[in-house]
């Protein structure tokens, strides 16, 4: 896999004293998130018994993290093959704990001892008439946390009838292994509910956000996987990709980070979502012929024994195959163009978020970038990078990439570079919540 050294946008490489300049901005945003996650939570515990609902990735790992952190936690699977499989997982994962407290019961009354019910795969088939079952097992005071926010959240608590106890609450995945908690809130959600979801996120050691629309670590990720497929439907190779953006600092590249994670849980998340451009038919081919990611064996990359990527010829016939059947012509494409469009993918989405207001500023854009969706903390956060690139620089690769960006992304975007642009030299890029404007530094 070549790697592209040269700074995207032609931005010139960042400083030492830029790089510190990164790490004191995160420090103040995470500073400031204690503070508002200490005011939400006005003194309420963490749950006791958590349950976690389902056996899938998500659930298992987030079951792991509960009892890891000292929770006596209960994984809820009624049915016995699927119980079975999850109680074996989460033997493994907590393997290096000999003092966890842990258990998979599939028994109504596990749910009776519950004070908090968590659904981390909300997006699943059935899961309102699952948690309508649930609400009915639970005891009074019980919150019910499910991994949405902003049209998917709103939706199932319209469908629930406004439960009180319903509140939104995402450990963005690998649960495990990431640090940021989203909380969202529908206008029912009791005040109760919402403190009890910051309490628990506190007493796993999140960074907590709270958004108002959809989560943002997912809404950032979302744009990145939907360029990611535009790319490769037009030519490239996942291992191009994935190479483009480990060389700008991404711990993992998007399309082994998929595999990962999991593509059921990206289809998942795409379903949820209110916009977007549409499904392209290569990710639906893989789900279909079983290359469900390193969990399955193959996914992007295969992965021998359980072990590294390794890539595999038989993805690149894949996606051409679906490029031919869908007529796209093949599109050239250095790696410095690919990594460009990737990150200008997410930077318009940073955008899009402040200004619609599911984001409280863009510090908080700048947390759930580098927290929840793997952009690199030495940048400082999505908006802090578009900063340092400048206006101008931005604006040119706007008008290259444009049509390769959701219409109303760009258009947001192209809005925030040209105002105030009075010397585009040194333009830098400054995103408030009430207007997004180019300021002189």
């Amino acid at each position: 896999m070549t790697q592209t050294t040269a700074e995207p946008f032609g931005a010139p490489p960042p400083t030492a004293e830029r790089r510190a300049a990164a790490a004191a901005h995160l420090r103040r945003a995470v500073e400031a998130a204690a503070a508002r996650s200490a005011e939400a939570t006005r003194g309420a515990a963490p749950p006791e018994r958590p349950a976690v609902l389902g056996s899938g990735p998500a659930a298992v790992a987030l079951a792991g993290a509960l009892a890891a952190a000292g929770f006596a936690v209960t994984l809820h699977e009624p049915d016995p093959h699927d119980a079975a499989r999850a109680r074996d997982m989460l033997g493994r994962f907590l393997a290096d704990e000999p003092g966890a407290r842990w258990r998979v019961e599939g028994a109504d009354d596990a749910l009776a001892r519950a004070d908090m019910a968590l659904v981390p795969e909300a997006g699943a088939e059935r899961v309102v008439e699952q948690i309508a079952a649930v609400m009915q097992r639970l005891p009074e005071g019980a919150t019910i946390a499910v991994a949405l926010g902003g049209a998917g959240l709103a939706r199932l608590a319209e469908a629930l009838g406004e439960p009180p106890a319903l509140v939104g609450l995402t450990l963005q995945p690998p649960a495990h292994a990431t640090r940021l908690a989203e909380v969202a809130t529908h206008p029912a959600t009791a005040q109760e509910a919402r403190a009890s979801a910051y309490a628990l996120a506190g007493a796993l050691g999140r960074i907590t956000l709270e958004t108002r629309g959809a989560p943002l670590a997912e809404s950032l990720l979302l744009s990145l996987h939907d360029m990611a497929d535009r790319l490769l439907i037009e030519g490239a190779e996942p291992w191009t990709l994935d190479a483009a953006m480990t060389g700008f600092g991404y711990a993992t590249g998007p399309l082994e980070a998929q595999d990962l994670a999991g593509l059921p849980a990206l289809a998942a998340a795409r379903a949820q979502r209110a916009d977007g451009p549409p499904e392209l038919p290569i990710r639906p081919r893989m789900l279909a012929e079983g290359r469900l990611g390193k969990a399955a064996g193959v996914g992007w990359y295969r992965y021998p024994g359980g072990g590294g990527a390794v890539i595999d010829p038989l993805i690149e016939d894949l996606i051409h195959e679906e490029a031919h059947f869908a007529g796209v012509a093949e599109v050239h494409s250095g790696a410095g163009d690919l990594r460009e469009a990737l990150l200008l993918a997410q930077i318009a989405e940073a955008v899009h978020l402040l200004g619609s207001g599911a984001a409280g500023d863009a510090a908080a854009l700048d947390l759930a970038s580098v927290h929840g969706a793997g952009f690199p903390e030495a940048r400082g956060g999505v908006l802090r990078y578009a900063a340092e690139v400048g206006a101008a620089r931005l604006g040119q690769a706007l008008d290259r990439l444009q049509g390769r960006l959701l219409p109303d992304r760009a258009a947001t975007l192209r809005r925030a570079l040209s105002s105030g642009t009075a010397d585009p030299a040194r333009g830098k890029v400054v995103f408030r919540a009430d207007e997004p404007r180019v300021m002189r530094h």
